[in-house]
């Protein structure tokens, strides 16, 4: 049974999930309402690697993570790994998804600049810059 655990409703949206309750880990806010997807596993690695179970949860503060981009990608990869660990991943298998997420995921990394940009254009549109 996994030791860290989100609680979600399903959405309408198929493979979709809402977050019913905040959630803390490591520093990274997952907020009520938020959507997920779970882990974000190519489709020709599901046969392997389920998108649920003890990986959901981890898989929800890594993307948080990497939509907020509070930190730096190394460290939500760190976090991320870290987040599997005690939620019993086994260990091939947190290799295998953390070598995925340091060699592919800076494609999904939404980092620091990203998060000031959206801010500036935020405030500029309620007329505070």
């Amino acid at each position: 049974m996994p030791k860290l655990k989100v609680k979600v409703e399903p959405t309408d949206n198929c493979g979709e999930w809402r977050v019913i309750e905040y959630f803390v880990f490591m520093g990274v806010v997952v907020n009520v309402g938020q959507l997920t997807d779970g882990a974000s596993v190519p489709w020709m690695l599901r046969w392997l690697i389920k998108v649920g179970g003890r990986l959901f949860t981890p898989s929800v503060i890594h993307d948080t993570g990497y939509r907020l981009g509070l930190f730096t990608k190394r460290k939500m990869d760190s976090i991320y790994y870290k987040a599997m660990v005690i939620n019993g991943v086994p260990k091939w298998k947190r290799y295998l998804i953390y070598v995925g997420v340091v060699l592919f995921g800076h494609f999904s990394y939404r980092g620091k600049m990203y998060n000031k940009i959206k801010a500036i254009i935020y405030f500029k549109k309620k007329g505070e810059i």
